[in-house]
């Protein structure tokens, strides 16, 4: 049965009491509901005047369009059906709910054909996904339709402000710095350090901020280099003959990574391969044992295969895993390559690195994961300067004493460090003085000038002085 609208139909309604009515006479200028083309199970919208009394609905139509039963939406009796007098009238007339609670009903049951499910969307201004949308028969459907998650669809399905609240809580997660992608630099485009540098074999050390990198059996270069996309750069890595392990990984800070805590995450990385042949590079993920102190870690994921990287091509690798209720000390991501960049010349690129909440979804290698999430460079810049800050001017402290003495001056760091840092200290020049640190903090270090004799004494401290609270 459909509900339907005829135009022009009036009937006067002989029928008396408040059951089935049998359709009378057309008033002149009208027409029956049979003229109109209406048929046996049609549910049109009426309007019956009786006297004084009103009352509104849908009628089920019998055979031939010449009985009606009535549901009635709204009567003067209450709305319930009217004692009809026998000499009411009838008229066929759209109700409000056809319109709006109905246009579902309208596109999916007046539109049998596609010349006519293309006008029913037009007259609603539908587009072809919205009548896909509007016309399916569950959620898992409609879920399709609009290509939503599990966790989506819930969200848009929830009932009340609190439900969406809890559901919102659950599929994003909180950020301490605004962002969802719990890795820093992953644009890579902070080098505090350089833009190249070398590994030697049995060690590690960072690189590019944010990101370590380690070396066995013989030592490995790394370089900033290009990726195939303008918004972010790769770090390369370049072997030699005898490397036996190559990685770079990123610990993420207990506070940062806080909001992982029980969650699915999904790990992805953009790998360039040139080492001569198919390499599958590997996953591990450890978290700290006490907070953001990675001396004694606990395995989370060890040596996972992801997918295979074909030479001479960029493929994306990822991997779903649970986190686990310890991420808030820290965690630790690493991206292994073995031994193949064993060889002269052989390299792999990394690039747009994320680590994010991924609610709903499965463990296991991960086809299509979200787009990386990347940073903008001033947002980056302060970020990873909270971690590590290098001077890039010199310092001159001068002064003058007719025996010896001593000057301070505070040289305050452009932000608040994650503690205070440790550092290396070099100098440019001096003259009758000696120079240090006497105080430091997660805020400014105090620098030192000690004369040793009498007279104009200073020194100078050099550009690109070190101060490191990295984890």
């Amino acid at each position: 049965m459909a509900r339907k609208q005829f135009d022009n139909v009036r009937h006067m309604i002989p029928t008396p009491g408040t059951g089935e009515i049998t359709f009378g006479s057309v008033p002149t200028t009208f027409r029956s509901f049979a003229a109109a083309g209406a048929i046996a199970g049609d549910q049109p919208g009426y309007t019956i005047q009786d006297g004084d009394a009103i009352e509104i609905g849908y009628l089920t139509l019998g055979a031939g369009a010449l009985t009606a039963t009535r549901e009635v939406v709204y009567s003067s009796n209450s709305n319930n059906p009217l004692d009809l007098s026998g000499s009411a009238i009838l008229e066929c007339t759209p109700l409000a709910s056809m319109i709006n609670d109905d246009a579902v009903s309208f596109v999916r049951e007046q539109s049998p054909t596609s010349v006519e499910k293309t006008r029913a969307r037009s007259n609603l201004g539908m587009t072809t996904t919205g009548q896909a949308l509007a016309t399916a028969m569950n959620a898992a459907d409609a879920r399709d339709t609009i290509g939503a998650t599990p966790a989506g669809s819930a969200i848009l399905t929830a009932e009340d402000y609190a439900a969406v609240v809890s559901l919102l809580s659950a599929a994003i997660p909180s950020a301490s710095n605004g962002y969802i992608n719990r890795f820093r630099n992953a644009a890579m485009h902070v080098r505090q350090r350089g833009d190249s540098g070398t590994v030697a074999a049995g060690t590690s050390a960072y690189t590019i901020d944010g990101w370590i990198v380690g070396a066995s059996g013989a030592s490995i270069a790394w370089s900033a280099s290009g990726s195939p996309y303008g918004a972010s750069i790769a770090q390369r890595l370049t072997g030699q003959s005898g490397v036996t392990g190559a990685f770079i990984r990123q610990r993420i800070e207990g506070s940062v990574a806080a909001p992982l805590t029980n969650k699915q995450a999904t790990v992805q990385f953009l790998v360039y391969n040139a080492t001569g042949g198919a390499i599958t590079p590997t996953l591990s993920a450890k978290y700290a044992n006490s907070s953001d102190n990675f001396s004694a870690a606990t395995s989370i994921v060890s040596s996972q295969a992801l997918q295979s990287c074909p030479n001479g091509a960029w493929t994306t690798v990822a991997y779903t895993f649970a986190i686990g209720v310890n991420a808030a000390n820290g965690v630790e991501v690493t991206l292994e390559f073995g031994s193949a960049l064993n060889g002269a010349g052989k390299y792999v690129a990394v690039a747009m690195p994320d680590i994010r909440s991924t609610p709903g979804v499965s463990t296991g290698l991960n086809a299509s994961p979200s787009v990386p999430e990347l940073r903008p460079v001033f947002a980056e810049v302060t970020e990873n300067q909270r971690y590590f800050w290098r001077t890039l001017t010199p310092i001159t402290l001068y002064g003058y004493n007719s025996t010896s003495g001593a000057l301070y001056q505070d040289l305050p760091f452009p932000v608040f460090m994650r503690i205070a840092p440790s550092y290396t200290m070099t100098f440019s020049g001096a003259s009758s003085a000696v120079g240090n640190i006497t105080a430091i903090t997660a805020m400014s270090a105090q620098l030192y000038c000690q004369a040793t004799a009498g007279g104009v004494f200073y020194i100078t401290f050099a550009a690109g002085n070190e101060f490191s609270a990295e984890l």
